[in-house]
């Protein structure tokens, strides 16, 4: 046993992923307006990889800000702000591609200040997601260039939520999901470059990412919540 953790700890890389972005979101809460808000942010997002011979594991976080968050009809702003931290557990199917599952938490919430008794809406869900990732790496001018994407779905979530946009909280719910009611999807797509020639364990990147939250409850209006992400400044560190 000693021996195979060994030659395991000697075949892994590790990987860190950090990157700054402009997000933009479009959300829809028919408990509040038939309106569709609208806002631009900044967005950040890091991952640590240990990547093995047979698999990889890791950990993710993202957080997004969005000040002046309106409709298209109205002029009150407000601020919206996103945050997600996620675990995986992957399997190596082939050389590029592989499959697993992930843990993830998933916190919404809006902010108001100019709508009286209504100013403050949010979400928070925990997922268990099912995840495929694809990296292949070629070559471009004789240069090394690389893809990684990846996708997740929500399978069976529990959480807490607001059905109406309002400040007091008396209306607040906790509940479990299928995906028939809470849907969770979430990728992304990176290009990597080649290495800095006086740094070798860098690689800058940069990426596109999609997030979507549909929460359709039975009895409650529903929340539409769509988040476009464009890595602007990324990298890929090695760090082993």
């Amino acid at each position: 046993m000693d021996n195979w953790r060994q030659k395991e700890w000697n075949s892994e890389s590790i990987y860190k992923y950090n990157g700054l972005g402009l997000a933009q979101q479009n959300l829809q809460q028919q408990s509040f307006s038939q309106n569709q808000f609208r806002g631009f942010g900044l967005a950040i997002f890091g991952s640590k990889v240990v990547d093995r011979t047979k698999y990889e594991r890791g950990v993710e976080r993202y957080f997004s800000a969005l000040p002046f968050y309106k409709s298209a009809n109205g002029t009150a702003n407000s601020y919206s702000g996103n945050m997600s931290l996620a675990r995986h557990y992957l399997r190596k199917v082939s050389k590029n591609f592989a499959i697993g599952a992930q843990m993830s938490l998933n916190v919404s919430a809006r902010f108001g200040p100019e709508y009286d008794n209504n100013s403050i809406a949010s979400e928070v869900f925990l997922s268990l997601n099912p995840k495929m990732k694809y990296v292949r790496e070629f070559r471009l001018f004789r240069r090394n260039y690389a893809i990684d994407y990846s996708l997740s779905a929500s399978m069976a979530s529990v959480g807490f939520w607001t059905p109406t946009f309002t400040s007091n909280f008396t209306n607040n719910k906790f509940d479990g999901f299928l995906p028939n009611t809470y849907n969770a999807i979430n990728s992304r797509l990176l290009l990597r470059f080649p290495n800095k020639k006086r740094i070798t364990s860098i690689s800058p990147m940069l990426g596109y990412g999609w997030n979507l939250q549909a929460l359709k409850p039975s009895k409650y209006p529903s929340v539409i919540n769509g988040t476009h992400t464009i890595y602007l400044i990324a990298n890929l560190h090695k760090v082993k």
